[in-house]
């Protein structure tokens, strides 16, 4: 997430240094929201398919968990898998994976919107 959302801020600045009046570049005003639009995408459905297989390893962690009494009964693993205690924290931990690169992505879309109806070019 770091490396993605600093990828973005840098396209964001190249956008807003594209948009100034007194360095027009017209086809980066273009081609940069498509490119973060296009980048967004990617990111965002690598994000969910790891967490897609985050949710598969932790359903085969507690079938494990169940099938073998020590290993279930150690505090840590039994809050966690086998109670299913402190689901919130895992719900909050994946939320910035699950609505940065949404969020970026609508953003693109109106910074290409605006790029178009303003004529920049």
């Amino acid at each position: 997430m770091n490396w993605y959302v600093t990828s973005q801020s840098f396209l964001m600045a190249a956008f807003a240094i594209s948009g100034n009046n007194n360095y027009r570049l017209g086809f980066l005003s273009i081609s940069l929201p498509i490119l973060g639009i296009v980048t967004s995408f990617i990111i965002g459905v690598s994000l969910y398919a790891a967490i897609a297989a985050m949710a598969l390893l932790k359903t085969e962690k507690k079938r494990i968990l169940k099938q073998d009494k020590y290993l279930g009964n150690i505090s840590t693993f039994k809050a966690r898998f086998v109670d299913n205690e402190h689901t919130w924290i895992h719900r909050w931990g994946i939320f910035p994976a699950r609505s940065i690169p949404v969020l970026f992505f609508i953003f693109w879309f109106i910074f290409l919107y605006l790029a178009t109806q303003t004529k920049i070019c």
